[in-house]
């Protein structure tokens, strides 16, 4: 799967953990906080992430994602990594 597969698991994770959010302000740069994520919200956009991707990521790593395009990188090279 390419980076932008990874970008559409993580946008439909984020609006089905905050589904008031518009599709349009899911970014790469978008920052999970700012669209009104709390630190619960933003676990489980990441655990439901990995989980459909079939991968894990440890939590250190996750401590170092400031926004969505963070995310989908980190994912996308732990699944790299992982086949």
């Amino acid at each position: 799967m390419d980076e932008s597969g990874v970008f559409e698991i993580v946008k439909t994770q984020v609006l089905s953990v905050l589904p008031d959010l518009e599709e349009q302000s899911l970014t790469y740069d978008a920052q999970l906080a700012d669209l009104g994520a709390n630190s619960m919200d933003r676990v489980e956009v990441a655990t439901f992430s990995q989980q459909e991707l079939g991968i894990m990521v440890p939590s250190e790593k996750l401590a170092g994602v400031n926004n969505i395009g963070d995310l989908v990188r980190l994912l996308h090279a732990t699944l790299k990594q992982s086949s």
